[in-house]
């Protein structure tokens, strides 16, 4: 491609303000390449009143041309008091370079002006559905098509062997502007390969189109093209009066020949459409100009036409001459041979067998979903010669065969309706030629939208826009300003930008949508009142987060009365919504023409995983888990248990709601178990799993000391002595102070006294136990107030014991262990002895 860049010197001579039409602009100056050398010949011209071109040397010129005034003010009365000297003045348009033009004007002020202007050179284009067939047994016949731009002839290059490259150089054979060309004195049966290539003014040369044929007689017909049979085929037998009959499609006629009346029956044959040459009785027709039949004196009824003669363009006809009264003209029609054209789908050339140029596959295939059940394609032609294109689709990834696609003509755009929701389409394009011949396809595979709504606001429904709802707050507008929607992409209908809401405090509320799940947010303005920036200024929030402040459509548009979109992510909220607020900003009101909500696939994030798995509550045959919310998007949990130290994975667990705490019951005494713990969103994802193990003890006791059974804890026992206490089941109980706490229930029973034993029997004698004792100060306020010592099996385990200085306070649990181990009698014996008030106990747990 070169580029020019052409520089006029203008000089306007006016000679008064009330300069007339005639007056010349003269223009002088020089053409040169981008290497600085005249180019010869005239490339400027004026399309209105026409240069009177001096050249003086090559590449050098003078040209006139007329120049109009107009007036460009008056003054109050309508007298012009300003004139301007207007000239338009082209460059390009031959050589095949693209025409530029540029206006322009000046006060008559006798100034200098210079334009300027770049001449770009249009691509040569190769030639289109190259065709070669064997036409004799030592020639080839090439065919080709023109396809335009500044191509001005034809140079073509021929060399022996299928597979072999011509060149078109400079011994190519020049053609001029012909589209046909046969190669003669070739080797019979021998293959060649031919280049075409296109060729300009200045003899730059195309890229070649090479293709192969086989020099030799043509021996096979094209198969017999059947009549279409909603093509009606009419038939003329000249007698006085004139006989007409039509048949459609495939059929025989026989019309009756009256030798009293003529002895020369003239026969034609009229097609109503473009049909070639045709045969009668399955002998091929050739196209010569006329014909004679020459019937034998006794001939024998029905006379056989198969020897019929086009002669004319969709006309066939021929002399009978018959002297036979009352014989019969058959004629039978059941096909044709085509010599030119198209015969179905298959293209002809001489009558015979042809191989056209496959045309080029589009390009550029680019699938778009812009809803849950429409997509849109777009792709680009891949040559100038495709006539048409053909698209399929279906359902997977597999693309399917352009055959029994949909035809769309010569666009480069179509839109898919009717589309499954979530659904992943495989789609093939093919271009056809004019003998529609298809190309291979260019596929591509896209997914619909699982999600889509769209919403005109303050207008009917248009489009996939439905009507203005879910809405809510301010003052509905329509106009019917002509809208530029080019500006943007994804732009609306443009009815959508013809109706508005205005307003403060407006809002939006998107609903059933996928708690957690992202979706995109996109936002249709266009000013239709205002024309300049800063005329309105107004913010936009989504979920609360504030996404436009200040906003300024025209600004932001370019101008006013042009499509703008902005788009966004947004989450659902708790509800399923997305709420969308339009505030007041610096100046006047808010404005919203449209709103989509979409989402290519609803997918929500798994919540974060729970943390602090820990086990409570051990016993032979349970245990209880409990954890903390990782928080996030958590809305429950599921739980999972297995015997062993595997984690076992949350699927298939228990869904337990927003419990962070969860009971495994009728478990194997001294077993491992694994337990697995997961979270779950709205849609029920779950997080990565938190695992932990435990294992069940080998014995368990639980006593609520003074109080009835609860939980593993079972009902006073085993402490003859000492007074019972009980607080009111309201009582607040801290249980978070301590580890391995009882339930809030221990604690609010007691047995205190000076001295209290607890004797546990039924124990295996020498074994090692665990001892958890459970206290609760149910009575005193301040420390120091309740001391009292421990002992188990005669070992002291707490010496002067402040329930109160070690829970931190009233009312607050604490759990103290030991080991120890039973007693030659099976028992583990603890002793309460008093030192200042009453010693106390309120709950006891034996396990190992």
């Amino acid at each position: 491609m070169k580029t020019y860049l052409l520089t006029l010197l203008l000089a306007v001579f006016v000679l008064s303000p009330m300069a007339s039409f005639g007056e010349y602009v003269q223009i002088t100056g020089s053409v040169v390449d981008a290497l600085g050398q005249p180019i010869v010949g005239t490339l400027i011209s004026d399309p209105y009143n026409g240069f009177q071109t001096t050249t003086d040397v090559a590449g050098k010129y003078t040209l006139h041309t007329d120049y109009d005034t107009y007036c460009a003010s008056t003054d109050s009365m309508g007298n012009c008091t300003q004139y301007y000297d207007y000239y338009y003045i082209c460059a390009g348009g031959t050589r095949g370079f693209q025409q530029k033009c540029q206006s322009d004007y000046s006060p008559n002020d006798n100034d200098f002006e210079q334009m300027n202007f770049s001449l770009v050179e249009m691509p040569l284009r190769v030639p289109g559905d190259v065709t070669v067939v064997g036409s004799s047994p030592t020639s080839i016949e090439v065919s080709w098509v023109n396809e335009g731009g500044p191509t001005t002839g034809f140079f073509l290059a021929i060399a022996p062997g299928a597979v072999s490259n011509p060149v078109c150089n400079g011994s190519a054979i020049n053609v001029g502007t012909a589209t046909t060309y046969q190669f003669s004195g070739l080797s019979a049966g021998a293959p060649y390969s031919v280049a075409v290539c296109s060729t300009d003014q200045i003899h730059e040369i195309s890229q070649a189109v090479t293709v192969s044929a086989i020099a030799q007689q043509p021996i096979q017909l094209l198969n017999k093209c059947t009549f279409d049979p909603t093509v009606p085929w009419a038939f003329l037998y000249s007698s006085n009066p004139p006989l007409y009959k039509t048949l459609t499609g495939s059929a025989s006629l026989v019309l009756p020949v009256d030798a009293t009346q003529i002895t020369s029956q003239i026969v034609q044959l009229a097609v109503d459409d473009s049909a070639p040459v045709i045969s009668v009785n399955n002998t091929l027709v050739y196209n010569n100009p006329s014909f004679n039949i020459a019937s034998p004196v006794a001939l024998t009824p029905p006379v056989d036409l198969s020897s019929l003669i086009r002669g004319g363009a969709n006309t066939f006809s021929g002399s009978i001459y018959n002297k036979t009264r009352g014989a019969g003209i058959f004629i039978n029609l059941d096909g044709y041979y085509a010599t030119s054209g198209t015969c179905g789908d298959r293209a002809v050339q001489n009558g015979y067998l042809a191989t056209p140029t496959v045309p080029p596959a589009p390009t550029n295939l680019v699938l778009t979903p812009t809803s849950t059940s429409t997509m849109n394609l777009s792709w680009a032609s891949g040559r100038l010669s495709t006539k048409t294109f053909e698209v399929a689709y279906a359902e997977g990834t597999t693309p399917p065969s352009c055959s029994g696609g949909t035809s769309v003509g010569a666009n480069t755009s179509y839109q898919l309706t009717g589309l499954k929701p979530s659904t992943t389409y495989a789609v093939s394009v093919c271009a056809l030629n004019v003998s529609k011949m298809a190309s291979v396809p260019i596929t591509g595979t896209q997914t619909t939208m699982a999600y889509y709504t769209a919403i005109n606001v303050g207008g009917p429904a248009t489009g996939l826009f439905q009507a203005d709802t879910d809405f809510s707050g301010g003052t509905k507008l329509s106009s019917q300003n002509s809208i530029n929607l080019s500006n943007t992409t994804n732009a609306a209908p443009v009815a959508v930008y013809q109706s508005n809401r205005f307003g403060n405090n407006m809002a939006a509320t998107i609903p059933g949508l996928v708690v957690g799940a992202g979706y995109g947010v996109r936002l249709h303005f266009a000013e239709t009142y205002f024309t300049t920036i800063n005329s309105r200024l107004f913010n936009v929030l989504i979920n609360g987060v504030t996404v436009l402040t200040d906003y300024d459509i025209v600004a932001d548009a370019g101008g006013a009365n042009i499509a703008v979109t902005r788009t966004f992510t947004a989450t659902a909220n708790a509800s399923g919504d997305i709420v969308i607020q339009f505030e007041n900003g610096a100046k006047n009101n808010a404005q919203i023409n449209g709103i989509e909500v979409f989402a290519q696939t609803v997918q929500v994030a798994p919540p974060p995983a729970p943390t602090g798995l820990t086990f409570t509550s051990v016993s032979s045959t349970s245990l209880t888990a409990n954890w903390n919310s990782g928080g996030g998007s958590t809305f429950g949990y599921t739980i999972a248990y297995a015997q062993g130290t595997t984690a076992p994975s949350c699927s298939g667990g228990t869904k337990i709601g927003a419990l962070t705490s969860y009971t495994l019951a009728s478990l194997k005494a001294n077993t491992p178990y694994a337990v697995s713990v997961c979270a779950l969103n709205a849609t029920n994802v779950a997080s990565s799993p938190l695992s932990a193990t435990q294992t069940t003890f080998s014995y368990y006791l639980g006593i609520n000391v003074g109080g009835a059974a609860t939980g593993l804890f079972s009902a006073d026992s085993d402490i003859p002595k000492g007074t019972i206490q009980t607080v009111s089941s309201q009582t607040n109980i801290v249980l978070t102070n301590t580890s391995h706490p009882a339930p809030a229930a221990v604690y609010r029973s007691d047995r205190y006294g000076a001295a209290m034993t607890a004797t546990i029997p039924n124990l295996t004698a020498g074994a090692s136990y665990q001892v958890r004792l459970h206290f609760a100060e149910l009575y005193w306020s301040s420390a120091n107030s309740r001391l009292f010592n421990v002992s188990i099996n005669g070992i002291a385990a707490l010496t002067n014991f402040d329930i109160f200085a070690t829970a931190g306070g009233k009312d607050i649990a604490v759990a103290v262990p030991f080991s120890t181990t039973a007693t030659s009698s099976g028992t583990i014996v603890i002793q309460f002895t008093t030192k200042k008030d009453n010693a106390q106990i309120n709950g006891i747990e034996i396990f190992r």
